[in-house]
Parts: C-alpha cells; sequence; structure tokens
C-alpha cells in the first residue's frame, strides 16, 4: 500500500489510543470506588438491623413477660461482637415502659445507639374509688 504526502490513511493514531485508554482507565476507577462504598454501606446497613433485631426481640421479651404480670429483669450485658445491650423497665405506675438501647461496638464507629421504647398499660394498677366525682 502506498501513502502519497497529502493523503490521510483511515484509522487511529497510537496517541488517540492511549488517550482512550487513560479516559477508560480513569472511569473503572471511579466505578470501582463506588463499589467499594457500596459494599461499606450494605456493612453498615446489616449491622445496624442486626442491633435493630436486638433490641426488638429483648424490647418483646420484656412486653411479653409484663402483659403476664412478671417484671422482667433489667440487664446490662455484652453482645457477642462487641457492643453492649442494656435494658431498663419502669413498672412504677399504670404505664409499664420498656427501654432497650444497644450501643454498638467502637469499631462500628458509623454507628449510633439504637433505642428502642414501648409502653403497656396495666389496668389492674387502678384504683377503684367509690364512684364519686373528684372535687
Amino acid at each position: 500500500m502506498q501513502c502519497s504526502a497529502g493523503k490521510r490513511v483511515g484509522g487511529f493514531t497510537l496517541i488517540e489510543v492511549l488517550i482512550a485508554m487513560v479516559i477508560m482507565a480513569v472511569g473503572l476507577l471511579a466505578l470501582q470506588g463506588l463499589g467499594v462504598m457500596a459494599v461499606r454501606m450494605v456493612g453498615g446497613a446489616d449491622k445496624n438491623t442486626r442491633a435493630a433485631a436486638t433490641a426488638s426481640f429483648y424490647t418483646e421479651d420484656a412486653l411479653r413477660q409484663l402483659s403476664r404480670n412478671r417484671t422482667p429483669a433489667p440487664l446490662n450485658c455484652p453482645l457477642p461482637g462487641g457492643g453492649s445491650l442494656s435494658r431498663t423497665v419502669d413498672v412504677s405506675s399504670t404505664l409499664r415502659k420498656v427501654r432497650v438501647e444497644v450501643t454498638p461496638a467502637t469499631s462500628w464507629a458509623s454507628l449510633q445507639p439504637l433505642v428502642v421504647e414501648s409502653s403497656l398499660f396495666n389496668p389492674s394498677a387502678l384504683t377503684t374509688g367509690n364512684g364519686s366525682c373528684p372535687p
């Protein structure tokens, strides 16, 4: 194939190919960074879901005991994998209150403590009067 000085042969030059490869490499690096961030977010969501499920379980357990006229014991214990769980129960009024707090491990720095509060009405704590109106 012969080329004359004024004619250009079709195709890409080496510089054009190198520039295209650099642009494609930058785009792939950006996508890889997004993938790493997505994995971190999914991991954090999984830990948050586990903390919520744990708090919900201990809250429901306390409410179940309260509905059977038993007073659940307060808890303050470590969790497997780090973190701690605390449960307080207030039975001093007609509205029995349960508060469960799951504090994440220090390695889960992005997660805040999760608090679940619930209450159960206790009609047996009401006093019956003589039927007269209050003064």
